[in-house]
């Protein structure tokens, strides 16, 4: 619900969200509706179905994306 009010309360343009649920595809088109920019960061093991695979439907609902590496947590 935060993700929703906060970037438009606080005049916020882009945001980044670090995450593979699809739950959060219609907050995000609500989002690029105001013209708030939803930038992915995200991460997959590239196998269907694992805890990391990533939605079609959250992938088109970001116009950016960034891909998370194992590096980046070492």
């Amino acid at each position: 619900m935060d993700l929703s009010r906060i970037p438009k309360k606080e005049n916020i343009d882009d945001i980044i969200l670090l995450t593979s649920d699809t739950d959060f595809v219609p907050i995000l088109k609500d989002l690029k509706e105001d013209g708030i920019n939803a930038i992915l960061a995200y991460f997959t093991d590239k196998k269907r179905k694992s805890a990391f695979s990533l939605s079609n439907h959250l992938w088109k609902a970001c116009k950016e994306k960034i891909l998370i590496k194992k590096e980046h947590f070492l």
